[in-house]
């Protein structure tokens, strides 16, 4: 591809990104990007921008509790220049995500050329149909577009460089030899993906074998494939044994916080979950299924030339070397899900880092099946666009105020206007300690000490016993380190109406939530009967703050009214 359709692709996939994100906040209700989890990457990266160093409260412990080290440290850099979070990085998520989609257009031009070399087709057609269809695909897509543009996570750094790494292994199969600024170059991206997300080393392992089996069936020889792969994955081991040794220093152990905090012991039960999870995405959009049925296939049509090579001991294909590597990764990326036990988030955001690359086996085989009739072709290509459009349940006109995904913003929302009262209400250095189940918005925006109550940003709630079963990565909450921290503040909230919400607390009188609890009977416990109340705080100016009150912090309170919910 041309630098000059390289960049007009860029420039109109951008504009269909950007437009279509703006238009997914006013149909979610929503005037700024960024959800909650987002948040707390923009804690860390402003602490670490201002001299703090990686910590979730100014003065606090170290702690891990993002999941791309890389993200954190692009977003210093955005803070540094711009010293706020906002437009400005949905235009950078946007930039990105949409040279993700070139790559896969990319991807999808070198697929045809390698298993398709004799159709009677000029670049520029060719180029266009990848454009039509993976544009189609992926704007067609709300999860894809909001996850990598909208919620400013680091989605879109994720998906670039997987991209980046499979097309460019596309174009290293076929080469005789792999010169050493190439190993250098490759072992350098592969190390971009550790530093951005945990998952990466099963990732690089993945990527490194499809590139050696890949080129010895492409016909190197199986030495001169081992010195490569041995260099390029040295170069990974440096950078990622570098990351391990940075973490066990600075904070003391070889994983993020997060995986502490997140991932069951219990593999069956990972397994299950996962399980569920992978069928959920199957039957989210047509294409996943005739998608995966394409990229099985493709796969066993890999296997196939391994088996092949390995008897008769003559090169492959290079074409059919190349699809059976990209389907065993896009296998290897649905597998992802059962070892981790799926994820809680809408719009399946795990498989969303290879949804560009999903469909290209799928649409290598309708490429290679058009008919010599130009008219007949080009009203098939239009078709497929269109399905390809239709085909997902949630489409963008089911963005509403009530989809799933509108509770990550709004969180935000209401989080926000609890931080603004505290800080009005509080200065600085009396600021009260306040315990938490949501961690992003209102650490950001509140001037106290913030305890996330999930352990995502608390290492010993993260690092505490419990086989984290339940909602998924919300699961490690713990008694004995609550009682460790004990906030002054359990759970601040807003009472829009007082006698609403003294009505609701008649109505029910033991604080036990609806369905699954995450903080495990706390509120039924009686130690916290005894040291806790629940009401709200009164200033005088017309808002009241709810929550659950430590009666310590209530007794040296001075010019606060406070209303305790009565009790039978």
């Amino acid at each position: 591809m041309s630098f000059r359709s390289g960049l007009i692709l860029w420039a109109s996939f951008g504009i269909g990104l950007f437009l279509l994100g703006w238009w997914s906040l006013q149909r979610l209700g929503f005037a700024l990007p960024g959800i909650d989890d987002a948040y707390i990457f923009f804690v860390y990266a402003r602490n670490f921008a201002e001299g703090h160093g990686f910590v979730y409260n100014v003065g606090g412990e170290r702690v891990e509790g993002f999941s791309s080290m890389l993200w954190v440290l692009v977003l210093s850099g955005v803070w540094a220049i711009f010293g706020e979070f906002g437009w400005q990085l949905m235009a950078f998520c946007v930039g990105i995500c949409s040279l993700c989609m070139v790559l896969g257009v990319t991807g999808f031009e070198r697929m045809v050329q390698l298993n398709a070399p004799d159709r009677k087709s000029t670049g520029m057609e060719l180029r266009a149909v990848g454009a039509l269809w993976i544009g189609v695909w992926a704007l067609g897509s709300p999860g894809f577009v909001i996850w990598s543009t909208t919620t400013l996570m680091e989605n879109c750094l994720w998906e670039l460089l997987w991209a980046g790494s499979v097309v460019w292994l596309l174009f290293l199969l076929q080469s005789k030899s792999l010169s050493l600024k190439v190993q250098f170059g490759y072992g350098f991206v592969l190390g971009g993906l550790l530093l951005c997300r945990p998952e990466a080393m099963y990732w690089v392992c993945l990527l490194l074998f499809g590139l050696g089996v890949g080129r010895w069936c492409c016909g190197a020889s199986l030495s001169r494939v081992l010195r490569e792969i041995v260099t390029i994955g040295g170069i990974c081991g440096l950078l990622f044994g570098g990351l391990i040794c940075f973490r066990l220093q600075y904070f003391g152990y070889p994983l993020p916080n997060t995986y502490y905090a997140k991932v069951s012991p219990d593999r069956i039960y990972n397994l299950l979950l996962g399980l569920k999870y992978l069928v959920r995405f199957g039957l989210w959009h047509w294409g996943v299924l005739f998608s995966c049925v394409a990229v099985l296939l493709g796969f066993i049509s890999g296997i196939q030339a391994i088996w092949r090579r390995y008897r008769k001991g003559e090169p492959e294909e290079v074409g059919v070397v190349a699809l059976g590597v990209v389907c065993g990764l896009l296998i290897g990326g649905l597998c992802v899900a059962p070892i981790v036990g799926g994820d809680h988030f809408s719009f399946y955001r795990i498989f969303q880092v290879f949804w560009i690359m999903l469909p290209v086996p799928m649409f290598l085989w309708l490429w290679k099946r058009y008919t010599q009739s130009r008219g007949v072709r080009r009203t098939a290509i239009v078709v497929i666009g269109v399905l390809m459009g239709l085909g997902c349940r949630e489409s963008w006109f089911s963005i509403t105020p009530q989809s799933r995904i509108s509770s990550e913003f709004r969180i935000v929302e209401r989080d926000f206007k609890v931080g603004e009262v505290l800080n009005h209400w509080f200065s600085e250095s009396n600021a009260p300690s306040i315990g938490v189940l949501a961690a992003g918005g209102i650490a950001y925006k509140y001037q106290g000490v913030v305890l996330d109550l999930m352990g995502l940003n608390l290492v010993d709630m993260a690092h505490s016993p419990g086989d984290r079963k339940g909602k998924k990565n919300h699961a490690a909450f713990n008694k004995e380190v609550f009682w460790q921290i004990a906030p002054d503040i359990f759970l601040p909230n807003l009472v829009a109406d007082v006698d609403e919400a003294i009505a609701q607390s008649k109505q029910n009188q033991t604080p036990k939530p609806v369905g699954w609890d995450p903080f495990r009977g706390l509120r039924e416990d009686k130690r916290f009967i005894e040291e806790y109340t629940i009401g709200f705080l009164d200033k005088g100016d017309g808002t009241y703050l709810g929550g659950a009150f430590h009666r310590e912090f209530l007794n040296q309170l001075e010019g606060f009214g406070f209303r305790e919910y009565p009790v039978d």
